[in-house]
């Protein structure tokens, strides 16, 4: 059914003798998110969107908006108005997250138009996941409009829209302007040689040009990996400009290729590096880029790396790994990396494989292990559902497991860097609340039998290390730090060993492509309002245990895929 919008009601009473003093504040603050909210362009795009003509050069238009929508400064009395443009900003992300799998722009023109196989059904389902995105987009936008029309009349916003639509399209036209600057493209009438001379200095001109431009893009994504907020629009242009070029684009680093937006580009880099990330981000990109640079800047043929990139060089063939462990703090990802260069006796290979970054382990008893990092909880850009979701797709592992710390439950049985597995999840953030009294909704979903199987029969076989314990745990978005919250959850599930906030995201994606999935957490508090105490310290004894129990485990009796 469609969703009815929300009646709007006024967030102050009536007798509140400072309504139109937050109303006015409200005004002021509507008023300047609007000056940067180009809603024609927008409208215009989500329009294109729906009949699967994605703009990429025009999705960023509203960063501006975006980044004062979620500054600290930013603040609405009127919380019926922030629910709606939450709800856009979200959807609006959303569409192009999940539109990026599903369209395609392979000429370069800026357009990314629907690229899919009538015999693929997983891309479908994101194509629809796509249109549900967009149309949510549309509805969301159109009730944040209603409302303003109606709570703030005096607000002119068909003359916001004109003003800020203008400084966007002026905007666009400087960057197109800017891109022509550094290429020198302008010329004086006292600049046109003899027709036998003309063929050499053309050359060398656009040698010149395209060094600048290489040089410019790779100055842009060094910001970027360094803190820096590099000119967003001007990344997409130029990059365009040099993709559609088939020898130039072949020479550029296999991430450029991919990455259409800085925002792509951020979430390849972001992970790749544990310690001193500056200075490593700024080198890896010196030497990805010194190929194509030293090839233009002695006018020599340029190299052909569309076929020696990280995620094909390794193997002529996808890299298909028997298990793949997901980790989201530094902590669980350095216990890890260490733990498995420990054992195997070599540094993890870093492969790069559809704008995502992953880390080849090597192999344990013959199991092949790969490693991908999370953002926190499962949901959103980054979450647990969507990194394990995208490894699925590229790796096609046997299994995945999350691995890193959780929160105990019984501070008198449990201690610090007891191993946590589950054998059941419990989401506790579906519920339904009645009057006086909440009830938690939704199946109790089993984690692979496998996996359980595997880690039971080595816990009680051979495991000399902390106390392991097999049950349900729950999982849900919050970070537990409470402990009369936490007793509410147990009230819920008094049979709960731990819990943590990944664990849905990975039985969904799990779940949706019949892969082996399980729990391996190890405690590092008791969700009792003292997390920050001895906190690193607590968390890297704790995701060691959790670590060192799975080595071992593999050394124990190998994992291999099912055949």
């Amino acid at each position: 059914m469609p969703r009815t919008p929300p009646t709007p009601v006024p967030d102050a009473p009536n007798d509140d003798p400072h309504r139109e003093t937050k109303r006015q504040g409200d005004l002021r603050v509507i008023k300047d998110l609007f000056s940067v909210f180009p809603r024609p362009v927008v409208e215009w795009v989500l329009d294109e969107a729906a009949y699967d003509r994605i703009h990429v050069d025009h999705i960023d238009c509203l960063d501006s908006a975006e980044r004062k929508f979620q500054s600290l400064l930013f603040h609405l009395y009127d919380s019926t108005l922030r629910r709606l443009l939450e709800e856009f900003f979200a959807q609006w992300d959303k569409a192009w997250d999940v539109g990026r799998m599903s369209h395609d722009d392979p000429l370069h023109r800026g357009v990314a138009t629907l690229s899919l196989s009538e015999t693929d059904p997983s891309g479908w389902d994101e194509h629809d996941k796509y249109c549900k995105h967009v149309g949510h987009a549309r509805r969301s936008m159109a009730e944040f409009t209603k409302h303003v029309h109606e709570h703030f009349p005096e607000f002119d916003l068909a003359e916001s829209d004109a003003e800020a639509s203008k400084k966007y399209w002026e905007f666009v036209e400087d960057i197109e302007r800017r891109v022509q600057e550094l290429s020198g493209e302008s010329k004086s009438d006292g600049d046109i040689k003899e027709p036998d001379s003309m063929d050499r200095t053309m050359s060398e001109d656009a040698t010149r040009e395209y060094l600048l431009k290489v040089e410019k893009l790779k100055e842009m994504l060094v910001s970027r990996a360094t803190g820096g907020e590099p000119d967003q629009q001007l990344y997409v242009v130029l990059r365009r400009e040099l993709v559609s070029i088939a020898p130039i684009r072949d020479a550029l680093p296999d991430f450029v290729r991919k990455c259409g937006t800085i925002r792509e580009f951020w979430n390849f880099i972001k992970p790749m590096f544990e310690t001193d990330k500056y200075r490593q981000r700024t080198e890896y990109l010196q030497q990805e880029f010194l190929p194509i640079l030293q090839a233009l800047e002695g006018r020599r043929p340029l190299p052909d790396l569309s076929k020696t990139s990280a995620d094909t060089a390794a193997n002529d063939s996808k890299p298909r790994p028997d298990v793949v462990l997901v980790t989201v703090n530094e902590h669980e990802t350095r216990a890890v990396i260490d733990g498995f260069k420990t054992v195997t006796g070599r540094e993890p290979v870093v492969v790069s494989l559809d704008g995502r970054v992953y880390h080849d382990l090597g192999e344990i008893n013959g199991t092949r292990v790969f490693h991908a990092i999370s953002e926190m909880g499962s949901a959103g850009a980054g979450g647990m559902q969507q990194t394990v979701d995208k490894a699925i797709r590229s790796l096609e592992p046997g299994a995945v497991i999350a691995i890193g710390i959780a929160f105990g439950v019984d501070e008198n049985d449990q201690s610090i860097g007891d191993v946590l597995l589950s054998k059941q999840l419990r989401l506790y953030e579906l519920q339904r609340i009645g009057k006086g009294e909440i009830v938690l909704r939704g199946s109790l979903p089993d984690a692979s039998t496998r996996l359980v199987n595997h880690f039971k029969a080595f816990a009680q076989a051979k495991w000399k290390g902390a106390k392991t314990n097999f049950g349900l745990m729950l999982t849900g978005e919050k970070l537990v730090d409470d402990v009369d919250y936490r007793a509410q959850l147990l009230a819920f599930e008094v049979e709960a060993i731990g819990g943590e906030m990944e664990g849905a995201g990975l039985y969904v994606s799990g779940t949706e492509h019949k892969v082996d999935w399980i729990v391996v957490k190890a405690i590092c508090d008791f969700a009792d309002g003292k997390k920050a105490e001895n906190k690193d310290e607590r968390q890297i004894l704790a995701a060691t245990s959790a670590v060192q129990f799975l080595i071992e485990a593999l050394e124990y009796a190998t994992l291999k895929r099912k055949h």
